[in-house]
């Protein structure tokens, strides 16, 4: 069975919260980095293997020492950090620490730094974007200049008036033609044909009949009126269609 490495907790403490690690692994301050480092790796064994110890305090000591080891072996294996650590527990033990050990030791080993950069890095990811407005441009329809935009009276206001049935529209060739509607004023061919056939009829009956002049012209007048009226639009109708 292997014996236990010597190590001291209780003396190591010192009463500002600074470890002196000389004495955690038993070293003396001029100790060798090679016998520091074979020292702190038989400790570390030795407490990975009673982590679990059924003694309570042997437990928590072994535990303790698990902490501790890591900032030991970062403090006195590498020769600049080893002299800072030294005049620090120097300071220290004369009552006068620069710090407190926490600070020092998390900057000797670079946690403050690693902090510094997660921290940074974290804020980075976890900032939310800040949100950006969209334009959705529209190429084909232009932008109405202030100048050129209609008054609210001129949008209500109708471009053209609607052209009602019956009236005259004018074509690009200048012509006007009817849509249709009323009939025209004018008598058309049915009226004319009506009203001269109605007066030569008439004029005939008139003077053969009556044998004379005036009843002829008065019957032509009434048969000539007659004929228009009966005729009238009918022969124009049937020659559109």
């Amino acid at each position: 069975m292997t014996e236990p490495t010597a190590f001291n907790l209780t003396d190591a403490a010192l009463p500002d919260g600074t470890v002196d690690f000389y004495t955690l692994i038993g070293k003396a301050p001029d100790a060798a980095s090679e016998e520091i480092r074979q020292r702190i790796q038989a400790l570390y064994s030795e407490a990975t293997a009673n982590r679990d110890n059924r003694n309570l305090k042997k437990r928590r000591e072994y535990q303790t020492l698990l902490e501790l080891l890591p900032p030991a072996r970062a403090a006195l294996l590498e020769a600049p950090k080893r002299a800072r650590y030294d005049e620090f527990l120097t300071k220290a033990k004369a009552g006068s620490p620069p710090t407190d050990f926490e600070t020092f030791i998390n900057d000797l080993m670079g946690f403050n730094e690693q902090m510094e950069e997660k921290t940074g890095l974290l804020a980075t990811k976890d900032k939310a974007p800040e949100p950006r407005a969209s334009v959705i441009k529209s190429p084909d329809v232009p932008r109405e200049s202030p100048a050129n935009r209609p008054t609210p009276a001129a949008r209500q206001t109708p471009s053209s008036t609607p052209s009602r049935p019956g009236t005259t529209a004018a074509s690009n060739t200048g012509k006007a033609y009817s849509t249709g509607g009323s009939k025209p004023s004018s008598g058309g061919p049915g009226g004319i044909i009506g009203g001269v056939g109605g007066l030569v009829l008439g004029g005939g009956i008139g003077y053969f009949a009556l044998h004379g002049p005036v009843p002829a012209v008065l019957l032509g007048i009434v048969c000539a009126a007659v004929g228009f009226v009966a005729l009238n639009g009918k022969v124009g109708n049937k020659i559109s269609s």
